[in-house]
């Protein structure tokens, strides 16, 4: 298996996991490592964000998580976290 990728979380996402009671951010945090072992995943769906850029949005337990990879640098960019619960 190819080493996992970097996770770099957008200032919105890190405020977001900050906020979460310990349990759900352990149990979150363990999720998205999961994810960056795998960026190309299939997500649920894609948006665009304003530079055209495809948006990878997936279902992770209660929460949307956005993000899209940076395959030349190795990075999972977590761009926005949404409670959905």
């Amino acid at each position: 298996m190819a080493n996992p990728y970097s996770l770099v979380y957008s200032e919105q996402a890190a405020d977001f996991l900050i906020a979460l009671e310990r349990s759900r951010l352990s149990s979150l945090l363990y999720d998205l490592r999961v994810l960056a072992k795998s960026p190309s995943i299939r997500s649920d769906y894609v948006l665009n964000d304003s530079q055209g850029r495809s948006i990878d949005h997936l279902l992770i337990g209660d929460y949307v998580v956005a993000f899209w990879a940076d395959h030349a640098l190795s990075e999972l960019r977590i761009v926005e976290i949404s409670d959905v619960s």
